[in-house]
């Protein structure tokens, strides 16, 4: 989860700086194409339901196609629920670490 934050952080970065469409595809594919597994059919990120995952590739055959442009649009889907689980997943984290220390 970590990882795909970081991931589409730097996406949004090099969008807000204006960078050109090669640039903002090559960032799109390796985000689809990460050893991850972000959105592969096995192996998707649990937080992120079938119907998300299909509208997400369905975007990114859009982007590579050229009728959609690449940057954060195309993950904004699935973003929230990524940082909500996160989150989730730091705070259990979290008051596991804390039980340890009392």
């Amino acid at each position: 989860y970590a990882t795909f934050l970081e991931m589409y952080a730097r996406l949004d970065m090099v969008y807000r700086r204006g960078a050109g469409r090669g640039e903002m595809e090559k960032l799109v594919r390796q985000m689809v194409e990460h050893r991850e597994g972000f959105l592969d059919r096995e192996r998707c990120l649990k937080c992120v339901d079938a119907g998300m995952r299909k509208e997400v590739l369905e975007r990114v055959k859009n982007v590579k196609n050229g009728s959609e442009e690449a940057g954060p649009r195309v993950f904004i889907l699935i973003y929230p629920r990524v940082v909500d689980r996160l989150g989730e997943m730091l705070g259990n984290y979290q008051n596991m670490v804390s039980r340890q220390d009392r």
